[in-house]
């Protein structure tokens, strides 16, 4: 019963996150889709027991990563949305390069945290890079499915295309993964991919209707420096133009 409060924190935490990232603009989603994406193959390898089924722990931050691609094409559109994903990709792969690089220093004789760090970092290359395949195909899903669903029903029905998106998206990078990952290893296939997407299903029902309800309530607050200061340009550019108009100047 622990590990099942704590999954509802944990869903709820996310998407409230997605939520606030929201208010504050381009900036705080771009930068939480990166955290996202970092913590959802970071503890990928961490199983648990949840309504007695042996899962992985990331599957809410793999809805939230897509939450936050959605809540990004609502307000800014596509283009800005494909911006924020390809960056977060690119801080995945960052992070898993650098990490490699840390391994290979050798420790210190006092050091006790190499196997830790190994255990951690230094998972098989298949599963991690099927890990991080499959999470860049299934969100480059989400965006492109919750753009069609955007213009055919108009920009209504909130909670509908996020649920239509994420639940295609994800069933695609549960199926993925388990295939990449895992076919070979395990014999019992078919119940890891009903388990985990069972999982992923619980998490959008979830996660979907808490951001519907708080975005409602958290106006937002611009923290894109590039816009603001293009705004601010503009505006200097038409007060310029009206200074220099005849019969604008004191006699």
């Amino acid at each position: 019963m622990i590990n099942e409060l704590i999954f509802l924190l944990h869903c709820l935490t996310v998407s409230l996150l997605a939520a606030v990232a929201l208010k504050y603009g381009q900036l705080a989603l771009a930068s939480l889709a990166c955290l996202y994406a970092i913590l959802a193959n970071l503890f990928v390898f961490k199983q648990v027991l949840l309504l007695t089924l042996c899962v992985t722990c990331t599957d809410a931050y793999s809805v939230g990563s897509g939450i936050v691609l959605n809540l990004t094409q609502e307000y800014f559109g596509s283009k800005v949305a494909r911006k924020i994903l390809y960056l977060a990709l690119a801080a995945l792969l960052i992070f898993v390069i650098l990490a490699q690089i840390q391994l290979y220093y050798l420790p210190a004789p006092s050091d006790f945290s190499q196997t830790a760090y190994l255990n951690i970092l230094g998972q098989t290359p298949r599963i991690l890079g099927a890990s991080i395949f499959s999470f860049a195909i299934s969100q480059n899903l989400d965006r492109v499915l919750y753009s069609y669903f955007n213009r055919k029903f108009a920009h209504k029905f909130f909670i509908l295309r996020n649920y239509s998106s994420l639940l295609i998206s994800q069933l695609v990078d549960t199926g993925l993964f388990t295939i990449l990952g895992l076919a070979g290893t395990f014999t019992n296939l078919w119940d890891i991919f009903v388990f985990s997407y069972l999982i992923k299903i619980i998490t959008i029902i979830i996660s979907v209707p808490v951001v519907s309800f708080c975005k409602k309530y958290l106006p937002v607050t611009s923290l894109d420096f590039t816009r603001d200061e293009r705004e601010k340009n503009n505006l200097q550019k038409e007060k310029n133009n009206l200074q220099k108009k005849p019969g604008t100047g004191k006699d």
